[in-house]
């Protein structure tokens, strides 16, 4: 029996609308200096340092350009069925630490509903290290079995299954729905 869904922000409850061509040509290079920057492991300066020459841009053109491309708006269908639903909720999301408050602010409706915001920042580890979820596990006192996880990243709804934890990878309002009633949940 599902007791506590843990949802993501960027890609469900959040609709990207940036530049997604931004780390286009330096994929690989670009997640490894993201990863420590979202994680809290490496500080705005020298991620910004080394993105602008990473892209070989100047700073400022560097930091408007990462802007538009985290640039989010809600998803209304997605935040219309996370309202309805009654189990425990809790958001675990990968946040730039430049914009953290911002995405905080800007997803206050949704945080106040969660029993508990898990940012990247805060808990210095991101969704791809299995850590996060292991750390989000015993916070919320949660055995796999009981918990669900929705992501719109495969990859990541992978790394929670393999800790026994249910998942949802998200594609869409109507496909959530439906896959949250094979899970037993009801949406009033």
């Amino acid at each position: 029996m599902i007791k506590a869904i843990i949802w993501d922000i960027g890609g469900v409850l959040g609709e990207y609308i940036g530049n997604c061509n931004f780390w286009k040509n330096v994929k690989e290079e670009a997640r490894e200096l993201r990863d420590k920057f979202g994680s809290s492991k490496m500080s705005a300066e020298e991620f910004i340092e080394k993105g602008s020459k990473l892209l070989n841009m100047n700073k400022e053109d560097f930091l408007k350009g990462y802007k538009d491309y985290t640039a989010i708006r809600l998803n209304e269908p997605a935040i219309k069925i996370y309202k309805k639903i009654k189990i425990d909720k809790y958001i675990l999301s990968d946040v730039s630490p430049l914009f953290r408050a911002d995405r905080a602010e800007f997803f206050k409706g949704v945080c106040e509903l969660a029993k508990e915001t898990f940012w990247s920042t805060d808990i210095k580890m991101r969704k791809s290290s299995i850590e996060a979820f292991k750390f989000v596990l015993k916070k919320i006192n949660r055995k796999p079995e009981e918990v669900l996880f929705i992501d719109d990243v495969k990859e990541l709804t992978d790394r929670a299954k393999s800790l026994g934890i249910n998942t949802i990878h998200y594609q869409n309002p109507e496909q959530l729905k439906l896959e949250l009633k094979d899970f037993g949940i009801k949406i009033k």
